[in-house]
């Protein structure tokens, strides 16, 4: 039921960034970032998307992304079908030009909804705190009735 990947241009995950270890995170608050995590295969780097910049300052998200950046080259070139892409760590970086979560706390949705725009090429303005309780809702239903297709 998967596609084939020859010719495949990226690669898109969601990635939880919990860190048990941040004492200045309060314990309720911990687990609830996510971010989407683009793998392109094309300029050999990875694209992070995320909803609140405000949570998570550089330095944080360079600790948090250090092992994705060290695995996912190297997962990639073992796969057998990407064995010409470079096995080194590959670069990460944050576009900022996205809409943000202000107030909503849809931290998975917002993930998800931006690597379904983005995998459709499709701007991400509507993609917003007005819309993500409406796209939540929708997501619900379609699982409910088993067929959202991810």
């Amino acid at each position: 039921m998967g596609k084939c990947w020859n010719g495949a241009k990226a690669l898109y995950f969601p990635y939880n960034l919990y860190d048990i270890l941040d004492i200045n995170v309060a314990e309720k608050e911990r687990g609830k970032h996510w971010v989407s995590m683009k793998v392109d295969l094309i300029t050999a780097e990875l694209v992070v998307f995320y909803c609140s910049w405000k949570f998570t300052e550089k330095v944080k998200l360079d600790r948090f992304m250090e092992p994705v950046q060290k695995m996912t080259p190297l997962l990639l070139q073992k796969s057998g079908y990407f064995s010409h892409l470079n096995p080194s760590p590959w670069p990460y970086r944050r576009p900022i030009n996205h809409p943000q979560n202000e107030k909503s706390g849809d931290y998975a949705v917002y993930a998800i909804k931006y690597i379904e725009f983005d995998m459709q090429g499709q701007n991400f303005e509507l993609i917003n705190d007005a819309t993500i309780k409406f796209y939540r809702e929708k997501m619900s239903i379609n699982i409910y009735r088993n067929d959202w297709v991810p």
